[in-house]
């Protein structure tokens, strides 16, 4: 850039303070138009030689400079070009343009014609029936039926009626949407598929009728008025006709005329299920037949329920009768006949006959159980020679006879012998039971029989108790010098056995044998108690004595142990150095004075040293406070050990 900035002054002679004019060279720059920051003297000329355009200073404020462009017209315009200028850039030639096509301008050599634009004259309109010619220049678009016309201006508006008969068929390309209104579909033509809804897009087209808000039980309502409904599927899975009540409340209503309702499947299963709901067949209260089944061949009929009861009710007989078996069978609950309180007389077996009765049967643990009221119950009486067998000899079949205050009385006229190849019991539920109770110096021998038996004698109910009295003989129990074992008592019931003692001692096992001693169970809540007067309990061992405790783990500062002896596992803990952390034990053992031993001890690579530091005792809990002793905090578990003693 070359930048002349010479001035040519001169001096006016009769005022030397003032210049006579002002003559300085134009600033010549060949590379950019002047700036805010290029300061000259107010009116002194810039020329940017690169866009030919010619600048001059006009004022300069808060030494900031303001260059006004004086041209900018490299060259000059063509017909009816006009000088034209833009928002932050310079102006330039341009024509006027119409781009609505309202306004013909035409450009002449230093001129512009404006004209209204031309409006093609009509000649003639072809419809699809004739031809329209303009009647003194105007065509007149009339309306017709479903279509009316409006001009105003420069409109003109045609429309269809708000509702619209079209005498022939009517096509969508698309979709036919109506948004308002209520859709009436009518015809008077008979014959057949009248009104047809078809889909053919292919395996995945469906014909859905929706109603969006109805709420009555007829929303969506099909209705014939003189002929019949079908519903035809042409799927062949299950599912090819379906109808369903999708809310969780919704049923399914069917009603019929006198012809009734006819469900027909060909060789298929047909299916009613409720789910927890009932279902009913004839219940209503009319008077008709209700059949279930067939007695065609081999057609069969089953009724069956779950842990409900299944009850057939007649104000009249109920008559069961078949060709083949009649089983009446309950793999659950008792199979009853005459089980209401009706004064009315069960005949099995009646029919005059000759045939075999039989009840019960020999399976298993079955039982058959005769009873009566004060009439009296008589087994084979009738005046006919026969034998009466009761109970059998098999294996380890039982006979009970028993009786309430009038006895048992069994007679013969021969020897009465009681013999039997398993157990022989003799009972009283009240009185008590004496064998040998006559002052008849007779001896009375119990299982001295010389085979190997077990003899019992009492048992472990209750409060049973065994009472063995002699005169001035000795009362011995596996004094033989056989090798036994003798077994005092049993763990039945709330049975016990009480071995007391004199001044003398009590001994259990205190031969010099090696063998195991067991003094109670680990079993449900037994419990086993050794205790001591001022002589004290003395526990001595060569080897190792043990103490199994209950246990319990938590990922806090609280623990259940519901026992005298136990150790609570405590994880996640951070105790600071000198802190103190409280720890609750639920415990059911536990008093408010209840004496209790404890111990702790933490796991942890940092120096924690968790000390008891005090130990509270409460009903149903106690708490321990440890402290940390130690110069880390606590990053390990805490383990609690306790011996809660009794109060």
């Amino acid at each position: 850039m070359a930048v002349n900035r010479k001035k040519n002054l001169r001096y006016n002679v009769f005022n030397p303070d003032q210049l006579e004019g002002i003559y300085a060279e134009p600033i010549t720059s060949d590379a950019r138009p002047p700036g805010t920051g290029d300061l000259a003297d107010t009116g002194r000329i810039w020329i940017d030689s690169n866009t030919n355009n010619a600048y001059i200073l006009t004022s300069i404020a808060g030494n900031s400079a303001n260059w006004e462009i004086l041209t900018d017209i490299p060259s000059a315009g063509t017909d009816g070009q006009l000088w034209i200028g833009a928002t932050g850039a310079v102006p330039a030639w341009a024509n006027l343009t119409s781009t609505g096509l309202s306004v013909t301008i035409t450009n002449t050599a230093n001129g512009i014609n404006l004209e209204a634009a031309g409006v093609a004259a009509l000649t003639t309109l072809d419809g699809d029936s004739g031809t329209a010619t303009p009647a003194a220049g105007v065509i007149i678009v009339a309306g017709g039926t479903n279509i009316t016309t409006a001009g105003a201006v420069g409109t003109l508006t045609v429309a269809l009626d708000a509702t619209i008969s079209l005498a022939g068929a009517v096509t969508a390309g698309v979709d036919f949407t109506m948004t308002s209104g209520t859709c009436t579909i009518t015809t008077d033509q008979a014959a057949g598929e009248d009104i047809y809804l078809h889909a053919d897009g292919g395996a995945a087209e469906v014909i859905y009728i929706h109603s969006e808000q109805g709420t009555a039980a007829d929303c969506i309502d099909i209705e014939a008025t003189l002929g019949g409904v079908t519903i035809d599927g042409g799927l062949g899975t299950a599912d090819a006709v379906n109808i369903f009540a999708s809310d969780v409340a919704g049923g399914i209503d069917m009603d019929a005329g006198t012809t009734g309702i006819s469900i027909n499947a060909t060789n298929g299963p047909i299916a009613l299920t409720s789910g927890t709901g009932a279902i009913t067949v004839g219940t209503d209260a009319a008077a008709h037949e209700v059949t279930v089944g067939s007695t065609n061949t081999t057609a069969g009929t089953t009724i069956q329920s779950g842990s409900g009861d299944v009850t057939v009710t007649s104000t009249d007989a109920v008559t069961l009768d078949c060709a083949g078996v009649l089983e009446l069978n309950s793999t659950a609950g008792n199979i009853g006949i005459g089980n209401d309180a009706d004064a009315q007389s069960i005949n099995i077996g009646t029919g005059a006959a000759a045939r075999t009765i039989t009840v019960g049967n020999s399976t298993g643990a079955t039982a058959v159980d005769i009873n009566c009221g004060t009439g009296d119950l008589t087994l084979g009486t009738n005046a006919t020679a026969h034998s009466v067998t009761m109970g059998t000899t098999n294996t380890t079949s039982n006979v009970i006879i028993q009786s309430g205050t009038g006895g048992v009385q069994v007679t013969s006229g021969g020897v009465y012998a009681m013999d039997a190849t398993d157990a022989v019991t003799i009972e009283s539920s009240a009185g008590t039971i004496g064998i040998g109770v006559d002052a008849v110096a007779q001896n009375m021998n119990i299982g001295i029989g010389a085979a190997a038996r077990v003899i019992t004698v009492g048992n472990g109910t209750g409060a049973t108790s065994l009472v063995f009295n002699a005169g001035t003989g000795a009362i011995n129990i596996g004094t033989n010098a056989i090798a036994h074992t003798t077994t005092i008592g049993n763990g039945t019931g709330a049975s016990s056995v009480v071995v007391d003692c004199g001044t003398g001692a009590c001994s259990f096992g205190a031969n010099a044998i090696a063998h195991t001693t067991t003094v109670g169970t680990a079993t449900g809540a037994g419990t086993t108690t050794i205790q001591s007067g001022t002589g004290g309990i003395s526990l001595e061992a060569a080897g190792i004595v043990d103490v199994v405790p209950a246990t319990d783990s938590q990922a806090a500062a609280t623990s259940t142990v519901n026992a005298n002896v136990g150790v609570s596992t405590f994880t996640g803990l951070t105790t600071a150095s000198a802190a103190a952390q409280v720890f609750t034990i639920t415990n059911s053992v536990c008093t408010v004075g209840s004496g209790i031993l404890v111990s702790a001890s933490n796991l942890g690579a940092n120096d924690a040293q968790m000390t008891v530091t005090r130990v509270t005792p409460g009903a149903g809990s106690f708490t321990v406070t440890l402290t940390n002793n130690g110069a880390a905090a606590l990053n390990g578990d805490v383990l609690i050990t306790f011996w809660i003693l009794a109060a």
